[in-house]
């Protein structure tokens, strides 16, 4: 979920609701496809290498699949276009996200990773939700960390997630996974890898 304050608060109120469902439904889905089953390797595996997707470059093994994007057309939503692109591994569920905002709309990755961790947390199912936030390191980008741990129908799980901000774009690297140690140090590694694409 983004947190958006747009300049003209009148105008932003009507659409913040239709922003909200929006982006929660992607977040829950994301969150009940990984739990509704025991995670399985997907079969479209590839070789470690680099993928560009959604305006960035992740280092993965897992091959994106693009999801249906999805436009603002209405012109007082401060959202102009949603791209998503994501991959499973037999340990991860990766997102690439790009979100384009109507120039003029102020933006906040602080406001973005705590609506995102609230949206998870919401899911029905999910139980003892924990978060941090820290600042993070993009080249030509302001950046920020989410680490997120809860649990869903008794099985632990965790968030590790990238979000980016430049000009009226941010873009986020979301990884899902079953929670324990190894798989946050993978998590971790795999979003060391993000940068912006040329």
């Amino acid at each position: 979920m983004i947190f958006f304050v747009a300049k003209n608060p009148l105008r932003s109120g009507a659409n913040f609701g239709k922003l909200q469902s929006m982006q929660r439904k992607r977040f829950h889905h994301v969150v009940l496809t990984m739990f509704s089953a025991v995670l399985v390797a997907s079969p479209l595996m590839a070789e470690v290498k680099k993928h560009t997707h959604a305006g960035l470059s992740i280092v993965c093994e897992a091959k994106f699949t693009p999801g249906e994007p999805i436009k603002g057309d209405d012109p007082s939503n401060p959202l102009v276009t949603m791209e998503i692109h994501s991959a499973k591994t037999d340990v991860q569920e990766i997102t690439l996200v790009k979100t384009v905002y109507r120039a003029g709309t102020e933006l906040n990755l602080t406001g973005a990773a705590k609506g995102a961790a609230a949206a998870v947390g919401r899911t029905p199912g999910v139980t003892k939700p924990m978060q941090a936030i820290a600042d993070a390191k993009v080249k030509g980008a302001e950046a920020k960390r989410l680490s997120f741990s809860a649990t869903k129908d008794g099985k632990k799980f965790g968030i590790e997630a990238l979000y980016i901000l430049k000009g009226s774009t941010i873009w986020t690297a979301q990884v899902l996974f079953e929670s324990d140690e190894e798989s946050q140090q993978q998590a971790e590694k795999l979003l060391s890898t993000v940068t912006l694409a040329p």
